[in-house]
């Protein structure tokens, strides 16, 4: 259930840093993908490209610390290029 597991990872973000505002988005995709392999057991690869699939679309530049290298095992060989392939066409 989405909604459900929504609550658990606001709850379990509370208790970890007490708050669930102002959190950088790549501090907030690291705690994501923490508590939903660790407190939620969801698949580190499936969770990985969840992530990679959202950091994809922000247009930020530096890449969380749950899709550097160490966890690059969980990820497919897909590159960021997707995101810069559209602004290739542009110019």
């Amino acid at each position: 259930d989405p909604f459900s597991n929504f609550v658990k990872i606001s709850e379990a973000l509370y208790r970890r840093i007490s708050r669930t505002h102002k959190i950088s988005l790549l501090r907030l995709y690291d705690h994501v993908f923490d508590i939903a392999t660790e407190e939620l057991q969801i698949d580190a690869g499936q969770m990985a490209n969840a992530i990679r699939r959202d950091f994809d679309a922000s247009g930020l530049k530096s890449v969380p610390g749950c899709l550097s290298s160490t966890a690059k095992t969980h990820l497919p060989e897909v590159s960021g290029r997707s995101r810069h392939k559209a602004r290739q066409v542009r110019h």
